[in-house]
C-alpha cells in the first residue's frame, strides 16, 4: 500500500503554448503531405511565433498537435478511437506523447491513458 508524498516544497515556474512546428503539423494533418502542404504547415508555424513573439524551446507541453519525428503518435493507438494529445515531453531526442480518448478526458478518466514514444 502506498503512503502520502512527502512534503514538498512549492515552486511557481513560467509556462507558455508550444509553438507550432510546421512539419509535425502537416505529417498529422495529412496522410503524405506534399512540398505544398508542408509549406502551408510552415507558413502556419510562422504566424504562429509571429504572433506569440519570441519562444524558448519546449520540454514539455500540454495538448496542442502531435510532435512527429518518424510516425504520428495518432495513428498509434489500434483500437480506432478519436484520440488526442494529453501531453508530450520532450527528452534529447526522443519525443513522449501521452494520448487520451476524447470521451475520457471529458469527463475527467485519466486511467486509460496510452503512452507513444517516438525516437
Amino acid at each position: 500500500m502506498y503512503g502520502p508524498f512527502a512534503e514538498q516544497e512549492l515552486r511557481t515556474v513560467w509556462r507558455h503554448l508550444s509553438p507550432l512546428d510546421g512539419e509535425s503539423y502537416a505529417e498529422s494533418r495529412w496522410e503524405e503531405p506534399d512540398d505544398e502542404q508542408y509549406e502551408l504547415g510552415g507558413e502556419l508555424g510562422d504566424a504562429w511565433r509571429a504572433v506569440g513573439g519570441s519562444w524558448p524551446v519546449w520540454t514539455f507541453a500540454l495538448g496542442g498537435q502531435p510532435v512527429v519525428l518518424n510516425d504520428n503518435p495518432l495513428a498509434a493507438p489500434e483500437d480506432g478511437g478519436d484520440w488526442t494529445v494529453l501531453a508530450a515531453w520532450r527528452r534529447e531526442e526522443a519525443v513522449v506523447t501521452w494520448l487520451i480518448r476524447r470521451e475520457d478526458l471529458a469527463v475527467g478518466r485519466f486511467d486509460r491513458v496510452y503512452g507513444y514514444a517516438d525516437m
